[in-house]
């Protein structure tokens, strides 16, 4: 079936507690689409239940047939697809207990009808104008050196089904790293050639602050004493930190270089003004250190930072890396403030949203194996959990608020331990496997809701396929796997794939 003709047929899904009334708006539905010439790929189920695992497909619209019943009848499936379902439900119900606003406001139902007489008149309303697509846009989240070769690997997997060029790109931590990168048109394979960067690349110590420290150590101690005893609640702890020890361990000096660099190897910028310019939108999120505020880089009045300045402070990990000075204010890690970027995807007019998440918390060890791992794990597991149910109950948050923005998930395997590391580790061996983590839980995300995405991308002139060499798939699962094998395959550039055929 070629992608005009499956574009042409939209999908609707009536469900009903009686077959009379299903069967009824079933053939209202086949009367519209003879009429109209509007083809349609109607489905009807007569429960709740059956209509569940029917939501992983993509649905142009759900029918809720409940005339001549109780309000309340309808209530529990529209609570419960409204969980999982985001996109256009009419309902049919004529309870006069309540009213179309109320239908509307409370419960998310985008059209109320009171008999199914007004379905032809809605339908054409519905479907025979063309809705108004918005943009396309890639979210990517903080997840340290270990999570931003995750999102290398998950960028190979959504590439190798022609999931590419999106309208903006939005990242926070590691995730600006990538999203500036893929911005500016380099590939997941050179993204995945990480011997480019060393461990002194990400690990180069935070020398200058440590400089200027020693040299001001005498006039600062003195100050720092006389303010003291002046104090009436004293923390000696505070004063002993401000002279003794910098802001963090680290400098993300070279990595910002080594951005630069690879905008200059690529043809790119670094400057989001010129990028918007080119038809690319890039956003990257920092936090104010003194006044604990979000700053958007790329935003309609903030478009003069250097990219690779604003990818620096968006990295500031604190205690890690150091506060990154812009407009002469010191910004840290946006991780601090937000999960991921959704809000400012949605602001922007991104109606289809592919959100990347690489770190979230283990569960697939027995009770206790957190604590054995000692506090680290404790403090891993700890901030993993609070990021990702942050995450969560944003995405819940505009399904409940924009049922019109579809967001596709894709996070990690929780019971796979291969992400449980330190984030900053940059062994070479645990960055393979990251990259193999992400590309496997992109592609089984892919795989499982393919119907979905594939309706979902095409609906935005974006046809996405299934010809992936299946192969590369099997060798990259295969649990005798060789490292040098993997790294083989994810820098494998394969060319585009042609955007014609659908399975």
């Amino acid at each position: 079936m070629s992608g005009t003709e499956a574009a042409a047929a939209e999908r609707v899904l009536i469900l009903g507690e009686h077959e009379r009334h299903t069967a009824e708006a079933r053939a209202r539905l086949a009367a519209f689409m003879e009429q109209s010439g509007r083809p349609l790929e109607i489905w009807s189920v007569g429960g709740l239940q059956a209509a569940l695992p029917l939501l992983d497909s993509y649905l142009d619209l759900i029918v809720l047939a409940y005339p001549e019943q109780p309000a309340a009848h309808a209530l529990p499936a529209i609570q419960s697809l409204r969980q999982r379902y985001g996109g256009r439900i009419l309902l049919v119900n004529d309870d006069p207990a309540v009213d179309s606003c109320t239908w509307g406001r409370r419960h998310q139902i985008d059209v109320h009808l009171r008999s199914l007489d007004e379905l032809p008149e809605a339908l054409a309303r519905l479907l025979l104008r063309e809705r108004r697509r918005g943009r396309t846009a890639l979210v990517l989240a903080g997840g340290g050196i270990l999570g931003g070769f995750n999102e290398a690997g998950s960028l190979k997997a959504l590439y190798d089904f022609g999931i590419r060029d999106f309208d903006m790109y939005i990242g926070i931590s590691a995730g600006s790293v990538v999203a500036a990168c893929a911005a500016n048109g380099a590939t997941p394979e050179e993204l995945l050639e990480h011997k480019a960067l060393g461990l002194l690349d990400f690990y180069w110590p935070n020398l200058r602050e440590a400089g200027q420290r020693l040299v001001s150590f005498l006039p600062a101690a003195v100050r720092r004493g006389a303010e003291y005893l002046t104090l009436e609640h004293r923390d000696a702890l505070f004063l002993l930190s401000s002279l003794f020890t910098a802001s963090a361990f680290l400098s993300n000096r070279r990595i910002a270089d080594k951005l630069r660099r690879v905008f200059r190897l690529k043809g790119g910028t670094n400057s989001f003004r010129t990028l918007r310019e080119r038809g690319r939108r890039l956003y990257v999120m920092a936090v104010d250190l003194d006044a604990a505020s979000t700053r958007v880089f790329g935003e309609d009045g903030d478009l003069d930072v250097p990219i690779d300045q604003a990818v620096a402070a968006s990295c500031a990990l604190p205690l890690a890396y150091a506060p990154v000075r812009v407009d002469g204010r010191d910004y840290i890690d946006g991780a601090v403030a937000r999960t991921a970027g959704l809000d400012v995807a949605v602001d922007n007019g991104a109606d289809l949203i592919v959100c990347i998440n690489p770190l979230v918390p283990y569960t697939g060890g027995e009770a206790g194996t957190i604590k054995g791992l000692g506090m680290l794990g404790v403090l891993e597991q700890s901030y993993r959990t609070i990021l990702q149910q942050r995450l969560h109950q944003t995405i819940e948050y505009y399904r409940h608020t924009r049922p019109d923005v579809a967001i596709i998930l894709i996070e990690p395997d929780p019971t796979d331990a291969t992400m449980f590391h330190n984030p900053l580790n940059a062994v070479e061996a645990l960055i393979t496997l990251a990259a193999l983590h992400g590309f496997k839980s992109t592609r089984r995300t892919i795989e499982a809701r393919f119907d979905f995405i594939r309706r979902a991308f095409q609906n935005h002139g974006r046809p996405i396929t299934r010809e992936v060499v299946d192969e590369e798939f099997e060798v990259m699962v295969d649990r005798d796997f060789s490292l040098e094998v993997i790294e083989r395959v994810l820098q494998r550039n394969r060319p585009p794939v042609e955007h014609h055929v659908f399975e």
